[in-house]
């Protein structure tokens, strides 16, 4: 596979850009517990280099970035244009259609759904891994789901997953299996904080109760509900050693976020987290 085939939009040495609580005590559900941070493992310190990547739904209009979900929204971006020149005012032609599948105003089929390479496609998640090998990398993963609100997961949680929907394959399981494979650490990033806190304000409203979950439109606590409940689902479903919460919030992030985010009856729902994930790490 060409190395161009891939866009990875970041390479990064998470030892440098993030906050990490580690795993080498139990902790307790009690804020006192939670307050403290251990050192980092040994393996990160050693590892330094790592990748992971955006690959999603947005991935198929193809424009500008992974924010295009929102900006294809904002009147006057140059998303929105792009948008309505190429499949029509948004109220019309919404974001799900990328995802359930449509036409665009061309007649052409649009829908993500890529396909395994021995089944006929291109996508190989054993070449991606390789080439994640062949950098150097030491730990490698995707972001398992973007502020668009789509789980690249079999989720049981989000009924907008790609198990159940366009590809109906668990990207993230093919894409950590194959990373495994290649002895390298699975990380995953779940971005999904501003998917409910404002990446889709210019969204309408809607009063179906799928659309509400893939716009993040239900109330502050079944909102919160769904965030801690998808960050759970990965962390059980794939034991990643490194599982990294990006926060896109005007304050820094603390363990005290965490449980003013969520609500303080989950305390012992995050413990359980930490708990089970060997490093916990957060990004502003």
């Amino acid at each position: 596979m060409n190395n161009k085939q891939i866009v990875i939009t970041l390479i990064f040495i998470l030892s440098l850009t993030v906050n990490v609580l580690s795993q080498n005590i139990d902790y307790q559900p009690t804020l006192e517990s939670l307050e403290k941070v251990n050192p980092v493992p040994e393996w990160f310190m050693d590892a330094k280099f790592g990748i992971y990547f955006h690959w999603g739904v947005y991935s198929v209009p193809a424009f500008a970035n992974e924010w295009y979900p929102r900006s294809m929204y904002l009147e006057g971006s140059a998303e929105n244009l792009h948008h309505i020149k190429t499949y029509g005012e948004v109220t019309e032609w919404p974001y799900n259609n990328f995802i359930s599948g449509a036409e665009d105003l061309k007649g052409n089929f649009v829908k993500f759904v890529p396909k395994l390479k021995d089944e006929g496609g291109k996508f190989d998640p054993d070449e991606w891994a390789q080439l994640f090998a062949d950098a150097g990398a030491r730990f490698a993963g995707p972001v398992a789901e973007h502020h668009d609100g789509f789980s690249m997961w079999a989720s049981e949680v989000n009924p907008w997953n790609a198990k159940v929907m366009g590809p109906k394959l668990d990207l993230v399981g093919l894409l950590t299996d194959a990373i495994r494979k290649k002895n390298m650490k699975v990380i995953l990033s779940m971005h999904h904080a501003y998917n409910i806190s404002g990446f889709y304000e210019a969204v309408p409203k809607t009063s179906d109760p799928k659309l509400q979950i893939l716009f993040g439109q239900f109330g502050k606590e079944k909102n919160e509900e769904i965030w801690l409940l998808k960050h759970m689902e990965i962390i059980d479903k794939y034991k990643p050693v490194l599982s990294v919460i990006i926060i896109f919030l005007k304050f820094n992030f603390s363990i005290h976020f965490i449980l003013s985010f969520v609500k303080y009856p989950t305390v012992k729902n995050i413990t359980s987290v930490i708990n089970t994930s060997p490093i916990l790490a957060a990004k502003q």
